[in-house]
């Protein structure tokens, strides 16, 4: 995995054949800069950056514990702490910064589903939050703006549906399900502007769709095709 800071491509690897996992920066000519540093971590899940820093989380040896990791822009580890997921995963967890503070989102699986959050502002980690679900979550992402996080969830059993959540506050403040989504896959989320952005892709048209929503999810107008396969 990796992410962008500054003037360098900061990637997180694992070694199948020793279960390792390494960080190291690449500069713009694709040189290796800074120190190979070992992370504590058996399984990388997911990577971005927050203000000049480089986040990592990932799972430890005990497979309930999660490590959440900050390096400098050089790659050294300058904040590190803990947290556990002691449900079965349904969607590893996601990661989404604004400023100083960065969120990790993922679902689990209880009677049916729960939608998870765990705040670190600055080095402060905060109390996990969870939500339960009456189906099953298969796949979702996240984006933080100041006000609030904004996560893009499918769920369903025999039939899916993506929605838009806005949490803020601690709680669910507004849900928003999307009418032009049909058997929709692969949603992602993007702030451009003051402006949200959510894409899908939809099932059979092979359709990949957009839409845009204010801050506080009210739809600036209809979903749009972006690009087609045909169907093929």
């Amino acid at each position: 995995m990796g992410a962008s800071c500054g003037n360098h491509l900061h990637l997180a690897t694992l070694a199948a054949s020793r279960g390792q996992a390494k960080h190291f920066a690449l500069d713009e000519t694709g040189a290796v800069v800074g120190p190979l540093t070992s992370l504590p971590l058996a399984r990388i899940e997911a990577i971005g950056t927050c203000t000049n820093s480089v986040v990592i989380s990932g799972r430890q040896e005990n497979e309930t514990k999660r490590s959440v990791l900050r390096l400098n822009a050089r790659g050294e580890i300058i904040w590190q702490d803990e947290f556990h997921i002691a449900e079965p995963l349904m969607v590893s967890p996601k990661l989404t910064c604004v400023a100083e503070r960065f969120f990790l989102v993922w679902a689990a699986k209880s009677e049916a589903s729960k939608l998870c959050v765990v705040t670190v502002n600055g080095e402060s980690l905060g109390a996990q939050l969870e939500f339960e679900f009456d189906d099953l979550i298969f796949d979702l992402r996240a984006v933080a703006t100041e006000r609030a996080l904004n996560v893009a969830c499918i769920h369903g059993h025999a039939t899916t549906t993506l929605e838009l959540i806005l949490i803020a506050g601690e709680e669910i403040a507004k849900r928003v399900t999307i009418t032009d989504a049909p058997h929709p896959v692969s949603p992602n989320l993007v702030v451009a502007g003051g402006e949200l952005i959510l894409f899908w892709l939809t099932k059979p048209e092979h359709e990949l769709r957009a839409q845009h929503f204010d801050e506080a999810l009210q739809p600036l107008g209809p979903a749009n095709v972006i690009a087609s396969t045909n169907e093929v």
